[in-house]
């Protein structure tokens, strides 16, 4: 695998903080430190982009929709240079690999736009990201199944306990 660093495949990026009062209901999703924070009007980011915690919750790595907007609390990794690196591959490495070496402050937390162009990471060829990066979104789905299953169970399990608790239903002995 080639070393490389992420300001070499990547324009790292902070876009424009929102206030709260922008924030809505409806519309586009915008995503901060900690990842999707509601909706908005309007987005900066017509493709899936990753964005890096990069106040506060440092190095929290999350995917973003197509039409999102990314906000000055969370690092956008724009123009990323997808001949040399698959966007699945990149943030799932960037996932479990994580950013504590580079974040800096102790007050309050952050990750500087030179840190994290300066971060070095290592690619397989792009095929092999394409590989490694499908086998890891197919866990992911099957992660999630089966936690809307398990959901779906307390659910079951919470409406039962209040039959069977409150002497709403006979259990037969």
């Amino acid at each position: 695998w080639l070393e490389t660093m992420l300001g070499a495949i990547c324009d790292p990026k902070q876009w424009a903080t929102v206030s709260a009062d922008e924030i809505a209901d409806e519309g586009y999703p915008v995503f901060g430190a900690n990842g999707q924070i509601g909706w908005l009007e309007s987005y900066n980011h017509e493709f899936p982009t990753i964005a890096v915690g990069c106040r506060g919750v440092c190095g929290s790595v999350h995917l973003t929709p197509p039409k999102s907007y990314i906000t000055g609390n969370a690092m956008a990794l724009d123009d990323l240079d997808t001949k040399r690196v698959s966007v699945a591959f990149l943030f799932h490495y960037l996932s479990f690999f994580g950013f504590r070496s580079i974040v800096s402050g102790t007050a309050q937390p952050q990750i500087t736009g030179k840190a994290i162009k300066g971060y070095s990471i290592r690619l397989p060829s792009l095929g092999e990201q394409e590989m490694i990066g499908g086998i890891l979104d197919a866990a992911d789905l099957q992660i999630a199944h089966f936690r809307r299953q398990v959901e779906k169970l307390k659910s079951e399990k919470r409406a039962l306990m209040q039959q069977l608790l409150t002497g709403k239903r006979r259990v037969s002995v």
